[in-house]
């Protein structure tokens, strides 16, 4: 969908992103600075959620350290190119 490609899109600018920097550079209806409280942890489930969906998509990692950190997977050879 649209979101997921722009979560795609920011994290190719920004590798090892965390969840927040994520979800404050996503295009929301209100400026980042603009949500708050629980429309803004609503945000951030939302942003974890894309990102749950593009692990399972095989089209993003997750970070090994203890702050979560989200970053491209490395692009899978196609059936062409081990030809």
């Amino acid at each position: 969908t649209t979101r997921l490609g722009e979560v795609e899109e920011i994290l190719a600018t920004r590798p090892g992103a965390t969840t927040w920097e994520v979800a404050e550079r996503l295009t929301w209806s209100r400026t980042w600075p603009e949500i708050q409280g629980f429309i803004r942890r609503s945000a951030l489930g939302e942003t974890l959620a894309h990102l749950a969906r593009l692990v399972a998509l095989g089209r993003v990692v997750r970070g090994d350290g203890e702050v979560d950190s989200w970053s491209l997977a490395a692009p899978r050879p196609r059936a062409t190119d081990r030809a």
